[in-house]
């Protein structure tokens, strides 16, 4: 499997590598069972998703929250949509401090506080995204979790936060923030398969 494009920055050539990988992308029945799980919970969720985007970043596709939902928070609505600490404070893991204002309520930050900083903070700003093509909703979903996969000297792989599950993916996995194992396997389901699923679903 080629390695991915060395790139911090969404480059023609990242454009079309992740097109082609989405065009090809592939589910082994073995791996089935994870999708439709997470299938289910995003559907479940839609109109929520949907609802709360209108508020946040209208533009915005309701699939690609309701991947980084299942991915960050295993669509637990008490855990933060940066990276699935408890709301009960801010957040510990990387992004850390978020978000930086109190809750509204004075105990503890909603779901959908957490949202809204999770998606307009300072380096995301994605409700001023335009450009939702798969590609690039690939690319920042990508870049959401972080682009370690990509430019790391020892890692090198498609990211399984994007493929884990499908033909573009076998091992590898930071087992937690700067740590690297080529032996480590994911078990989630990637969002190419995720929306791929969905869009030949029609949903």
């Amino acid at each position: 499997m080629a390695r991915p494009v060395k790139s911090r920055t969404f480059t023609p050539a990242v454009r079309a590598e992740l097109r082609e990988l989405f065009r090809t992308v592939e589910i082994a029945k073995r791996d089935m069972g994870r999708f439709e799980w997470y299938i289910a919970k995003a559907l479940n969720g839609k109109n929520y998703y949907e609802g709360l985007l209108k508020k946040i970043a209208p533009q915005m596709p309701w699939w690609f929250l309701a991947c980084t939902h299942g991915m960050e928070c295993g669509f637990s609505f008490e855990k933060h949509l940066h990276n699935g600490d408890p709301l009960a404070r801010r957040t510990h893991l990387v992004p850390a401090g978020r978000p930086q204002n109190q809750p509204a309520n004075g105990k503890e930050y909603t779901f959908a506080e957490s949202a809204a900083d999770a998606l307009t903070m300072p380096g995301k700003r994605l409700h001023l995204v335009n450009d939702w093509s798969v590609e690039h909703a690939l690319w920042l979903l990508e870049s959401f979790n972080g682009l370690g996969y990509r430019i790391n000297s020892k890692a090198g792989i498609h990211s399984p936060y994007l493929w884990a599950g499908t033909n573009h993916y076998t091992k590898g996995k930071f087992v937690r923030d700067g740590v690297y194992s080529s032996t480590a396997i994911s078990k989630q389901a990637g969002c190419g398969g995720l929306i791929k699923l969905l869009m030949e679903a029609g949903k």
